[in-house]
């Protein structure tokens, strides 16, 4: 496992320091979900992980990517290649946490940031078009 050696040489000394992203199957492409992580990692191995070497405490940034209709299709769903479509949503969706990267220690409290990130969701009618953000 990596991540204590990581830590280590980050010098992440409690789990508050830390954010992580992470993809999640229940939330649509887009969607973005932040909260301070607790000790459920909802199925999601990746959490399973940054729990067991960090505790609770960190931020968890989720990323919705959805799932497919036909669940015997998950693990391609998310290990997959994705297409075009929902590469350029992703790729926007992460570009709306810089916000919360560059200022992470002027943030109040936890729910200054859930105001500020909570909500939003990227949208794309086609692959033609710029994603725009909606609240």
């Amino acid at each position: 496992d990596v991540l204590p050696e990581l830590s280590k040489k980050l010098g992440i000394e409690n789990p508050e320091q830390l954010i992580v992203f992470y993809d999640d199957i229940h939330l649509e492409p887009g969607c973005i979900r932040v909260k301070k992580m607790s000790e459920n990692h909802g199925g999601h191995n990746g959490m399973k992980s940054v729990l067991e070497n960090f505790g609770p405490g960190w931020i968890a940034c989720k990323i919705g990517i959805g799932s497919p209709a036909d669940k015997s299709k998950l693990l391609e769903w998310v290990i997959g290649q994705m297409d075009f479509k929902c590469y350029v949503i992703l790729i926007h969706t992460c570009i709306l946490f810089v916000p919360l990267i560059e200022n992470f220690r002027s943030y109040a409290d936890m729910a200054a940031i859930q105001s500020a990130f909570n909500g939003m969701r990227i949208v794309c009618e086609d692959e033609s078009t710029c994603p725009q953000s909606q609240s």
